[in-house]
């Protein structure tokens, strides 16, 4: 049987991530996660709606004009700096 951790990398999409980052699933670790998230300044100060557009929730938002932003996964994440 696979375990959970095993079964979650199957379950969120690692491309639904802005250009230079790739999402790794969210896992509580007795804190707030989003400090481990390598685009948190990105996500505080939210120029042109960034956090909108780069979504990291699991939740759908609709915004006063209507638009929805959603991960395509339905899953929680923190982006991850891909390195070379």
């Amino acid at each position: 049987m696979t375990n959970p951790t095993q079964l979650d990398l199957f379950l969120h999409d690692e491309q639904d991530a802005p250009p230079g980052f790739y999402a790794e699933e969210k896992v509580y670790r007795g804190y707030n996660i989003c400090r481990d998230c390598d685009v948190r300044n990105l996500c505080i100060e939210n120029k042109d709606n960034w956090c909108m557009k780069n979504r990291c929730m699991s939740y759908d938002v609709v915004t006063s004009e209507g638009n929805t932003y959603n991960r395509k996964d339905g899953r929680s994440v923190i982006f991850k700096r891909i390195t070379k």
